[in-house]
Order: structure tokens, then C-alpha cells, then sequence
């Protein structure tokens, strides 16, 4: 079941509860893409919990504490899950040589990325892998682009190198490159999330959805 699906199932089955529960929600959401919704049925179930500590007592009387549960991690387990990969190839990568070097990587993140799709691996994964081999054989940092764009509607990240990254690469005399390639960000907005996040889940369901950028 997709997560959308069963968190409303699970909003549902609260709702449809027999009387005499206390008032659990305030206001049941009605579009569970709108992230403010969201935010406040996360807020309401938090409090009755805070509230009414025998709560899930009652709800296993009434065989609804798992659904009761499965609301608060359905929330988590959407809001991480609006991420997508669009790339121009099925089976062998399509790639060009990288004209623009290493100077606009960074540990940052953005909406829309530049995946690495590249034979070996950069810096930073030689780092994150514990891997200090072969420097001169496997070491690939974004020589070149890939045609698969990575798009995610996660809030965009301003993080900066790490320490003991840079401590790592200067004691095995590598470049000090970034793990991300960014593109741009979409609007900052909650309201402009939630149309967005309607957008992409509608379309990955099509037949056939295509994505253009120029750079």
C-alpha cells in the first residue's frame, strides 16, 4: 500500500472510531500532501498522547492502536518520501565530459541535483566507504555528466565540508571535492510544496513523463 494510502486509512479508521473516545484531532486533514496539514495532525496526536497517558489502553480495547500508531509513522515515513530520479538512458549511461571541473561541488543540497553516474568513486565516497585503495585507479570526481537528475522536495540543506573530511583528504593527498552537484531549487514555499508534491505523484503514475533542463 502506498504511504499516502495508508496513512489515510489510518486517518480513516480514528475517525470512524465508536463513540466515546476522547477528542483525539482537532481538525482532520483534508489534503494529506499540504504539509501545514501535516504539521498540525503531528502537533494533535503528540498532545493526546501528552494528554491522555492510558490512551493506548483504551485503543487496543478497541483494536485501533495500531492504527492510531501508523499515523504518526505514515507522517514521517511521506514527508521523506517525495523523491524522484528521471534519467535519458535505459541500460548504458549516457555521458559527457564535465566542462565545468569540480568547482561546483559542494555538501550542500538542493531539489534538483546532478547524480554521480560515474565509473569509480569520487573523493567524498572513497571517504565514506573507509576506502583508502587504488587512489590512482578507481578516483572519479564528476569527470563527467550523467544524463539522470535526481529531484527530491526536501527542504534544501546549506551544509558545509566536513573536518575530518578535509583532515582525511589532505593525509591522503586528495582533492578536497563536494559529494553534490547542484541544479536550482524550486520556491521556498509550504504552499508551492503542496502543489508540487500533487504534480510529481500524479505524474509518475503517467505513461509517459519527461523532464527537460538547460544549462
Amino acid at each position: 500500500m502506498a504511504i499516502h494510502d495508508s496513512l489515510q486509512a489510518n486517518v480513516h479508521a480514528i475517525q470512524a472510531a465508536p463513540l466515546g473516545l476522547p477528542p483525539l484531532i482537532t481538525e482532520w486533514p483534508t489534503d494529506l500532501f499540504d504539509q501545514q496539514q501535516l504539521n498540525k495532525l503531528h502537533r494533535d496526536w503528540v498532545a493526546a498522547g501528552q494528554r491522555w497517558p492510558k490512551l493506548p489502553l483504551l485503543l487496543q480495547q478497541l483494536n485501533l492502536e495500531s492504527a492510531w500508531r501508523g499515523i504518526n509513522h505514515d507522517i514521517h515515513r511521506l514527508e521523506g518520501s517525495f523523491a524522484w530520479q528521471f534519467q535519458n538512458y535505459h541500460v548504458h549511461p549516457w555521458q559527457i565530459p564535465n566542462k565545468f571541473g569540480t568547482k561546483f561541488l559542494d555538501h550542500a543540497t538542493s531539489n534538483i541535483m546532478l547524480a554521480y553516474d560515474n565509473l569509480g568513486r569520487s573523493s567524498w565516497e572513497k571517504f565514506c566507504n573507509h576506502d583508502t585503495d587504488g587512489f590512482d585507479v578507481d578516483t572519479n570526481n564528476f569527470e563527467q555528466l550523467s544524463g539522470r537528475v535526481e529531484i527530491t522536495l526536501s527542504r534544501p540543506m546549506m551544509w558545509t565540508r566536513p573536518e575530518n573530511y578535509s583532515n582525511w583528504c589532505a593525509l591522503h593527498k586528495l582533492p578536497e571535492v563536494g559529494s553534490n552537484m547542484r541544479i536550482g531549487n524550486f520556491d521556498d514555499d509550504v504552499k508551492t510544496l503542496t502543489t508540487l508534491r500533487h504534480l510529481f505523484v500524479r505524474n509518475q503514475n503517467e505513461p509517459s513523463n519527461t523532464i527537460c533542463f538547460a544549462l
